[in-house]
């Protein structure tokens, strides 16, 4: 699957992943030992379904959460592995993106973007 900010008309990640059961959505980037792009769906848009934790994450991360209609509702760049911290989006999402470290940056996203992921 491919992210593209439609905004920026920009493609933030190529081939990312789809993390749509339950353990795809529980095991996310846990243990992988380099990032890559994965596209996590929630089974319902809420900030309970799209909270994320670091624990067992051997690497930093960038984090969108986009909203059922792909618009960005929130965003981290950098988060550090091995952080007991449970991270909340600041709005309800149904998408969860894991992005190696950079990606935010580099595509110049920013909250209420419009992501298509195709």
């Amino acid at each position: 699957m491919d992210i593209v900010n439609k905004t920026r008309r920009i493609v933030i990640a190529k081939n990312a992943l789809r993390a749509q059961s339950l353990f795809s959505r529980m095991r996310g980037l846990m243990l992988r030992r380099k990032p890559i792009a994965l596209v996590i769906v929630a089974p319902n848009q809420s900030i309970e379904s799209t909270s994320i934790h670091m624990f067992l994450m051997l690497f930093s991360i960038d984090v969108i959460w986009a909203d059922k209609d792909g618009n960005v509702v929130d965003l981290r760049k950098g988060i550090k592995p091995f952080s007991l911290r449970i991270f909340r989006p600041k709005k309800s999402a149904k998408y969860v993106i894991e992005l190696p470290v950079g990606s935010i940056e580099k595509s110049k996203t920013e909250v209420g973007d419009k992501l298509v992921l195709k």
